[in-house]
């Protein structure tokens, strides 16, 4: 019986939503991520929402020359079936990268991160 408690208490714990990200509104704390730095919001999606993968594909990004050039990035994750797609644009809607993900478990449908002098923060965070 404790195993089953503590399964649905892993569950629970992992269950992200969107209000929940209306409490950051800055950061107090940078945390160092891969050659770039996550917010204190991003990193409480990356554990909460079990999405260090999504900054895994940022930080990778940032090595490609069309990427690394764009003073500001806007990073877009959108489920699509099992799956979804994650595109990168310029803050102008002119898309610089894009990856569709075949499989993912991540809880919201959508979501949206600004990338700006190698800080990755959630939008309310700006």
């Amino acid at each position: 019986m404790e195993n089953q408690s503590s399964i649905e208490q892993e569950t629970q714990v992992s269950k992200l939503t969107l209000n929940e990200l209306d409490q950051f509104t800055g950061t107090e704390y940078y945390h160092k991520y891969f050659g770039i730095n996550l917010t204190d919001g991003c990193l409480f999606v990356a554990k909460k929402g079990r999405a260090y993968w999504i900054f895994d594909l940022i930080a990778s990004y940032q090595f490609e020359q069309k990427v690394r050039k764009e003073p500001f990035q806007v990073w877009y994750f959108k489920k699509e079936g099992i799956g979804g797609i994650i595109t990168c644009d310029d803050g102008n809607g002119n898309i610089v990268a894009s990856q569709v993900i075949e499989y993912t478990d991540f809880p919201l449908d959508e979501i949206k991160f600004f990338v700006t002098s190698q800080v990755c923060m959630l939008t309310s965070e700006h």
